[in-house]
């Protein structure tokens, strides 16, 4: 399996996660809800989450290289 099949079947996965989350009567368990309560909870998850995001985005000489 390619790395982008990988990445497109976790968003395919989160988005019906999110859209069966918003279907259902139970309030509070969409992806952002469930999220904030665990931020709130241990406020080292939002840093772990920023550290991801930043390491996943960061552009390096490669990505500079592809810009050109």
């Amino acid at each position: 399996m390619s790395t982008g099949l990988g990445v497109v079947l976790i968003l395919a996965a989160a988005l019906a996660l999110e859209l069966w989350a918003l279907a259902n009567r139970r309030p509070g368990d969409t992806i952002s809800e469930v999220t904030w309560r665990t931020v709130y909870r241990q406020p080292f998850v939002a840093f772990l989450m920023g550290y991801l995001m930043g390491h996943l985005t960061w552009q390096s000489e490669r990505c500079a290289e592809l810009l050109r």
